[in-house]
């Protein structure tokens, strides 16, 4: 997990958005059985916890992280 906050932090020190896509997501975060009930929660808190915003796309094919600004807003 840790190796994808990197990742996406050095993308949003270059972009203003970062799309990951499942075949990257799925490996933190199934896509089915037990540990896909939780996966959009979870998701969401992990980019809260570092000041991002998490959007899914199209049936949750990707997911785009954005930087907050101090009022929560997408930068």
């Amino acid at each position: 997990m840790e190796t994808l906050a990197k990742y996406i932090s050095q993308r949003l020190s270059e972009k203003p958005s970062c799309m990951i896509f499942e075949n990257e997501m799925s490996r933190v975060w199934p896509p089915e059985g037990r540990m896909a009930a939780g996966r959009n929660e979870e998701i969401q808190a992990f980019a809260h916890d570092r000041g991002w915003s998490a959007t899914s796309g199209r049936s949750e094919i990707y997911v785009t992280f954005k930087k907050l600004n101090s009022f929560g807003a997408p930068v």
